[in-house]
């Protein structure tokens, strides 16, 4: 069943569990790769739902960053997380208002060489999108290129002729972007929040983001019955009382190989004082 905008123009909350078992097919000059999601994280944004959420990037309101959270439900926020990896949001809620769903974790059922090539340290099938940093690599996705994509295109794989240049579009300021990412990580050491304050360290200044790439395109497909069984939890590597108990934002088909393993948040170091 595919996916609509209605459908995304609700609370993340609401999306998450319902995203289990869809799948997101990524098409390329490359090739064409789709995962069945199995595992997710909701987020809110600032001034959405009852309670404030200190584990999301919107969590101080809208940035050159995180602009994409505020755009119009059912695109993807593509970024870039601990200097390392590209991780995907589903954003949700009605534009202007913040949340988005994070895929943890899915199965490639489609695509699998191509996705084996992007992800060669991975041992076995179940480890290509095992873990949103996998997911993200195996669909090819990255924040330079495809934050923003529309998740509700069609599926018409792209010209196999010679290569074109994405098409003309603004590109994200990188000055505005890196002041931005300062923001957030100096509120978030404040805050006492490692997690978040590694998150938001990325230096945006070295990742300048580029036009979005239009030979890619991006198709949601919901499952026409849900997953039987889905658990739910805190979340993953989440701080603080954002990644407790309170908040059980996290979601997973019960039993299935490919849902990641859950590691709460590594504990801050405290700072050793300088000597005179």
């Amino acid at each position: 069943m595919r996916a609509s905008r209605t459908f995304f123009a609700r609370d993340a909350l609401e999306v998450a569990p319902e995203l289990l078992g869809a799948h997101l097919t990524i098409s390329s000059p490359e090739g064409a790769i789709t995962v069945r999601i199995t595992e997710t994280e909701a987020y809110h944004g600032l001034g959405t739902g009852q309670v404030h959420d200190a584990g999301s990037h919107a969590r101080m309101g809208k940035t050159a960053r995180n602009a994409t959270m505020f755009g119009e439900p059912g695109h993807l926020y593509v970024y870039f997380s601990y200097g390392m990896h590209n991780a995907v949001n589903v954003v949700c809620s009605p534009e202007g208002i913040a949340s988005g769903v994070l895929l943890r974790a899915g199965e490639i059922v489609a695509g699998e060489e191509l996705a084996r090539s992007r992800r060669p340290a991975a041992k076995t099938s179940r480890d290509l999108a095992r873990g949103p940093g996998r997911l993200a690599q195996a669909l090819g996705l990255v924040y330079t290129e495809h934050d923003g994509m529309d998740a509700l295109s069609d599926t018409v794989p792209p010209s196999s002729g010679p290569e074109e240049p994405p098409a003309s579009e603004p590109a994200g300021d990188e000055h505005l972007a890196a002041e931005g990412s300062d923001k957030e990580r100096l509120a978030a050491e404040n805050s006492g929040d490692e997690r978040l304050a590694a998150d938001s360290s990325d230096d945006m200044r070295l990742v300048a983001k580029r036009p979005l790439d239009k030979r890619t395109r991006a198709h949601l497909e919901l499952p026409d019955v849900p997953p039987a069984h889905i658990s739910r939890g805190p979340r993953t590597g989440v701080s603080g009382e954002a990644g407790s108990d309170a908040f059980p934002w996290r979601f997973w088909i019960t039993d299935d190989p490919t849902v990641s393993p859950y590691r709460p948040a590594a504990l801050r170091k405290p700072r050793r004082a300088g000597t005179a």
